[in-house]
């Protein structure tokens, strides 16, 4: 099994960052083609990247502007289909410095771990140009 964790320090505040969750703008950062979610604890998402594949999970844990907790499932993209990974974003905020981590578990092939580490951290880099 395989896990990373990548960090990103943002000059605004915890609420802006989870704001950035909320209103699923993290989804289209994806790059997905359409997007459902029900940003609740319990709350299924779905994200259809148009003749490549499916992300499909559920948010499984939910604090505001702290902690997002996502079951993280992935059929399609040429790759094996993996189920059960765990995707963690923790946010904290010091004198209005936001630092958002992100943890991504369970990941069972080396080449999806490389591809999930490479497109997270290019998303946690556009999540800053949506801050300003």
């Amino acid at each position: 099994m395989y896990s990373f964790s990548l960090e990103k320090i943002y000059n605004t505040s915890a609420e802006n960052i989870f704001k950035l969750f909320r209103n699923l703008t993290v989804f289209r950062l994806t790059g997905a083609d359409d997007i459902e979610c029900s940003f609740i604890e319990g709350g299924g998402f779905s994200l259809t990247f148009k003749n490549r594949g499916v992300i499909r999970g559920q948010i499984t844990g939910l604090t505001e502007n702290k902690k997002i907790v996502l079951n993280w499932n992935v059929g399609g993209f040429g790759r094996e289909q993996e189920v059960n990974t765990e995707v963690i974003f923790t946010i904290t905020e010091e004198n209005g410095i936001s630092t958002l981590r992100l943890q991504h578990n369970n990941i069972k092939q080396a080449e999806s771990f490389e591809a999930k580490k490479r497109a997270w951290g290019e998303i946690l880099e556009y999540m800053e140009n949506e801050l300003n």
